[in-house]
């Protein structure tokens, strides 16, 4: 009697551990999920942030404030409306009714009279779009607010919701980060990027402008013409700023023969003249004037 006594003290004693056991092992597991979802949203959400931070370096690269700005002119003049951003070769980087790349949609906003612009990035929820394959904010479906909070994704880590006319949805926020400026404020160095082109011959001893869309700083222009009947086009010439003057610049050998070359610089583009717009005789030659250089745009 006192044998099946202590055997099944053991026993009971036997399975209270095992409950124990599987209430610590239930409590860890809990745990150890709880630290897995954490992980996984930290992930995400970091993967959220850089995705905005390779488009604001793209923005950086290739806007452009003189074809945002001035073509048409009547552009950024209102605060808080959407506008078109375009980048240095007229083409548009940010529609105005917004862009979706990937998670998030971006929009160009003018800031000031002046012509400060910036830009919201917002996670939408995809439900709220007429066409998934056309996230943009003239695809909404009827009678959606953009001011609630079921029209957005909150974020993974945070549960954060960021609405379009919240501060918090600019990607340039000078508020936080001295270094980070609005784009086309005033306050940003212009930038030197390339240009190039051409343009017909034939406009014999009359000037020939050329709009570059910012302040050319080098230019060089050549004809491809092999085979340089007499008197001549040059066959290159080149322009710099500081070649203060119509007649200030460095042109190829032909011009020893007599040829009448000018090129002038202005605050938009440059104009040639002379030589530099004839046209030549010989059928086998080009048609077309070329020119490349660098220019400064507003930043």
């Amino acid at each position: 009697m006192q044998s099946n006594r202590a055997e099944f003290s053991q026993q009971g004693f036997g399975l209270l551990e095992v409950l124990i056991a599987a209430g610590i092992f239930a409590i860890i597991a809990a745990a150890l999920s709880n630290n897995a979802v954490f992980s996984i949203n930290a992930q995400r959400t970091t993967e959220l942030r850089g995705d905005k931070e390779a488009f604001k370096k793209r923005i950086l690269e290739h806007y452009s404030c003189y074809n945002t700005k001035t073509i048409p002119s009547s552009k950024c003049k209102n605060p808080d409306e959407y506008i078109y951003l375009e980048d240095t070769s007229g083409d548009i980087l940010i529609p105005k009714a917004g862009k979706t790349i990937g998670n998030w949609t971006y929009i160009a906003e003018c800031r000031t009279a002046a012509g400060a612009i910036n830009i919201r990035a917002v996670h939408l929820a995809p439900n709220i779009f007429l066409d998934p394959s056309k996230l943009d904010l003239d695809n909404l479906v009827p009678g959606t607010k953009l001011d609630q909070d079921i029209s957005y994704i909150k974020d993974p880590l945070t549960k954060k919701i960021i609405k379009i006319k919240d501060p918090d949805s600019f990607l340039f926020r000078p508020d936080l980060n001295p270094q980070d400026r609005q784009l086309c404020d005033g306050t940003r160095p212009p930038k030197l990027v390339p240009f190039y082109g051409h343009y017909p011959t034939g406009q014999f001893n009359s000037s020939f402008p050329r709009d570059v869309k910012g302040t050319p700083k080098f230019v060089t222009v050549f004809s491809p013409n092999k085979d340089k009947p007499l008197p001549p086009p040059a066959d290159y010439c080149i322009k710099t700023a500081d070649m203060v003057g119509p007649n200030l610049h460095v042109c190829g050998p032909y011009k020893s023969q007599g040829g009448n070359y000018s090129i002038t610089l202005d605050a938009t583009g440059f104009t040639v003249s002379g030589d530099l717009v004839k046209a030549s005789p010989s059928p086998r030659a080009y048609q077309e004037w070329v020119y490349f250089g660098f220019k400064d745009v507003a930043n």
